[in-house]
């Protein structure tokens, strides 16, 4: 990889930096079989996406498909690396820049399912995607019709002394089984600390939440007991 980049640098040092631009097919050439050799390279990928967006003329109505295409054989050949974060945020950015927020959050779908480096930070931006657009912008009609029912299938967010029905209690078990099998951490906690809002007279649902965030209550434990500490040597 190091000498099919160097190629590159080679071509700026020559006193123009765009002179790929002169020689388009060959460059993509050399691009094309460098990635066949090395599909896994996040730094060729993003170098020759690059490449495509400086030398493919805008106002061709393919080039855009052309983009877009290349972008998902690169996520699909390198999206699963660990450090594939600056590729998924490059794709996620091109789809901006066009206004296409439907993409953008299909994009963050797929991300969001893998463990990458800065996992973090895509779900904190995917969240202000969220926040900062309508709905109906970011999912098509049948995803938004599915999203209400869904939603509305926990009629009952808030505690009441009255018993919920088993179809709630159903889906509240469903619910809390998704996210502690494809969550992070911090979704799971969340949901937890509303579960057991709406089903505080259920027992089954805050045994689950002990069991399943236990080194938390762990921690917060220890932590009560060396706050305490102080206090309690001076009564010995």
């Amino acid at each position: 990889m190091q000498g099919l980049l160097r190629f590159e640098d080679q071509d700026s040092a020559r006193g123009d930096q765009n002179i790929a631009m002169f020689y388009p097919t060959s460059t993509q050439m050399v691009y094309r079989r460098g990635l066949q050799a090395i599909p896994l390279s996040v730094d060729l990928w993003i170098h020759y996406i690059n490449f495509l967006k400086e030398t493919l003329d805008p106002g061709d109505p393919e080039t855009n498909n052309t983009i877009r295409g290349t972008f998902e054989h690169a996520v699909l050949a390198a999206g699963t690396d660990f450090r594939s974060d600056r590729l998924w945020e490059m794709y996620i950015n091109w789809e901006n820049e066009q206004g296409n927020l439907r993409e953008v959050t299909a994009i963050y779908d797929r991300i969001l399912g893998i463990p990458t480096q800065l996992y973090s930070h895509h779900f904190q931006r995917f969240k202000e995607h969220v926040q900062n657009n309508l709905p109906r912008d970011l999912l098509t009609g049948e995803q938004f019709i599915q999203l209400r029912r869904e939603l509305a299938s926990i009629k009952r967010p808030y505690f009441h002394v009255k018993p919920l029905e088993k179809a709630q209690l159903k889906n509240w078990k469903e619910y809390l089984e998704f996210e502690i099998e494809n969550g992070t951490h911090e979704r799971v906690v969340v949901l937890f600390e509303r579960c057991v809002i709406s089903c505080a007279l259920y027992e089954e649902f805050w045994i689950k939440e002990m069991v399943c965030l236990q080194p938390d209550l762990t921690a917060a434990y220890a932590n009560l007991v060396a706050s305490l500490r102080p206090s309690l040597q001076k009564l010995v």
